[in-house]
């Protein structure tokens, strides 16, 4: 898992900070802004619409839809756009041989790779700037200042990938086994018992030979009362 692990999406659009470099893997769409402070992995199985940075080491940004919010990596790394970009991307340092935007629709942000990298874009190119490197794409080309020896080429198609899910299966890693034990837990026999008075509510342990205590309790019990003893009887 990521540090930061969404089986859902980011919506509140709040500001993050992630001093690991654990990263963040988030299944639906984000619109929150994350600050990846030691580098680490950003992936969006949605569309994302935060601002997301890298510094302290290098990055990776994968989107599987498409983007509308900036991504800056200070030191080196890789973005991945599934569909289309409007804002700026830039990738500081790092090298032609390690950097690079892949992005599978129209770029209409400014894309800056100082560092120099390898552009893939599957439609129009928009503007930027390359140190160094390869930009290919299959619309139409903007402005782009190309730098130490960069090339732009306009091709009949180029291939982006794909940003594969690192989330595990939630089903099998979470549902299946607390379901499992929940099935397990229902067929024991209580031999407990749950006292309560006025707001108070005693758990009384009454082990089996097995030293084990089984009580049957209702959500309603805890809704009624706000004070709950555990009497464990040794």
């Amino acid at each position: 898992f990521a540090a930061l692990s969404v089986y859902g999406s980011e919506t509140s659009g709040g500001n993050f900070n992630i001093d690991t470099a654990g990263g963040v893997a988030i299944a639906g769409s984000n619109a929150g802004n994350f600050s990846l402070n030691y580098g680490g992995n950003v992936f969006v199985g949605g569309n994302n619409s935060g601002n997301l940075s890298s510094t302290n080491g290098s990055g990776s940004v994968a989107v599987a839809g498409s983007n509308s919010g900036t991504v800056s990596l200070a030191s080196g790394g890789s973005v991945f756009i599934g569909h289309g970009n409007t804002r700026a991307i830039t990738i500081n340092n790092g090298s032609a041989s390690s950097n690079s935007v892949s992005i599978g629709g129209n770029n209409s942000g400014y894309l800056t790779l100082n560092g120099g990298g390898t552009v893939k874009i599957k439609g129009n190119a928009g503007s930027g700037t390359l140190g160094g490197g390869k930009l290919t794409y299959t619309g139409t080309i903007g402005s782009w200042n190309l730098n130490s020896g960069a090339t732009a080429a306009s091709v009949k198609s180029v291939s982006v990938g794909t940003a594969a899910s690192p989330l595990p299966s939630f089903a099998s890693t979470f549902q299946q086994p607390l379901t499992t034990l929940s099935t397990q837990l229902a067929a024991m026999t209580p031999n407990s018992s749950v006292l309560t008075s006025g707001n108070n509510v005693t758990l009384q342990a009454k082990p089996g030979a097995n030293g084990i205590a089984v009580l049957d309790i209702t959500t309603a019990v805890f809704q009624a009362n706000d004070v709950v003893t555990v009497a464990l009887n040794g």
